[in-house]
């Protein structure tokens, strides 16, 4: 057996763990009796379906999924049903060849100055395991579907714009934290992207990380974020900035 592989296994986990949030590497499905959890799948598994009707197809399993853990221990990520082809032009599109005076109204925000700070986010499975012993396959995904116990990633980044829509670090003393219930909120970390040491041009970014309790109520989650420090009190929804609810489901 060619020893290399192992060690260059082990440091490629590490690389997606640093990418994703940092943490311990998880320990082999292969040598853990421990069961390997993952988002709930889009479609239900079927036989093709001699009717017309949709058939379910899953993605096959390669040799090293296999020997990574019993089947009963693991949960479709991803499938996919097989119905007919979709029009060609995207039902999103079709607005294009409407007059602009006859499309929909935006709301008024649309119309406003975005100060006094703006914002992106995006919400991503953990690559690491969580406190709960649960595993994302694949992780370091974004997503906006996670299960009772996951390990939950808020990257985020805030600029000030009465200061030129300078990014807001906390070099300049400020802090953040991310807020997912009334009672309840993680710390932000201001961390550069990639695995340590991060090379010169790697972004960095503030990242909340959230092990959702087992029993944390299940529905939509829609993060805030709190920021304070170097005279600035503020709170921001992200939602105001495109970035969607995310749900918990059991």
């Amino acid at each position: 057996m060619d020893r290399k592989q192992p060690i260059l296994g082990a440091i490629m986990a590490a690389l997606t763990l640093a990418a994703c949030g940092g943490g311990a590497a998880p320990a082999s499905p292969a040598s853990s009796a421990g069961a390997v959890a993952s988002k709930p799948a889009a479609a239900s598994s079927a036989a093709p379906s001699t009717s017309g009707g949709p058939a379910s197809t899953k993605p096959a399993a390669s040799a090293g999924a296999a020997a990574s853990g019993p089947a009963a221990a693991r949960t479709p990520v991803l499938e996919v049903a097989k119905v007919p082809p979709g029009p060609p032009t995207p039902q999103a599109a079709r607005i294009a060849a409407v007059p602009v005076s006859s499309r929909p109204p935006l709301p008024a925000k649309y119309s406003q100055p975005v100060g006094p700070y703006t914002m992106y986010m995006e919400v991503i499975a953990s690559a690491a395991p969580s406190t709960a012993g649960l595993l994302a396959i694949p992780g370091c995904v974004v997503d906006s579907v996670f299960k009772r116990g996951m390990r939950v990633v808020f990257r985020y980044s805030i600029y000030d714009m009465s200061s030129g829509g300078k990014p807001i670090t906390d070099r300049d003393g400020s802090t953040t934290k991310v807020q997912v219930a009334a009672n309840q909120s993680v710390d932000g970390f201001f961390i550069p992207r990639g695995a340590p040491p991060a090379p010169p041009d790697a972004p960095w970014t503030w990242a909340g990380i959230w092990n959702v309790p087992t029993d944390f109520p299940l529905g939509d989650v829609k993060p805030m974020i709190s920021l304070a420090g170097n005279g600035k009190t503020a709170t921001i929804n992200p939602a105001d900035f495109g970035a969607m609810a995310i749900k918990i489901v059991d």
